[in-house]
């Protein structure tokens, strides 16, 4: 079961990658947790970041490494 302050843990390494990578955070909003079948919940995030092409392509596959399961999902390049 994952611990209580893994969530924070987990937003922290997230945007300790997008600073690595150079992207600047234009949002990071917390969406309304989904209860999935017992113990399981799904915690989801709208998140907008700036950056060069390259930058957000690297940014996106350092979080796909992280250690909890991120699935980037409606994703916009504009």
């Amino acid at each position: 079961m994952p611990e209580s302050n893994e969530v924070p843990d987990l937003i922290d390494a997230i945007t300790t990658r997008g600073k690595i990578r150079g992207v600047s955070f234009a949002a990071l909003t917390p969406l309304p947790v989904v209860e999935g079948p017992i113990p399981y919940e799904t915690h989801s995030y709208q998140i907008a970041v700036i950056g060069r092409y390259d930058q957000v392509g690297e940014f996106l596959s350092d979080i796909a490494s992280l250690r909890r399961i991120i699935v980037p999902e409606n994703l916009i390049l504009a």
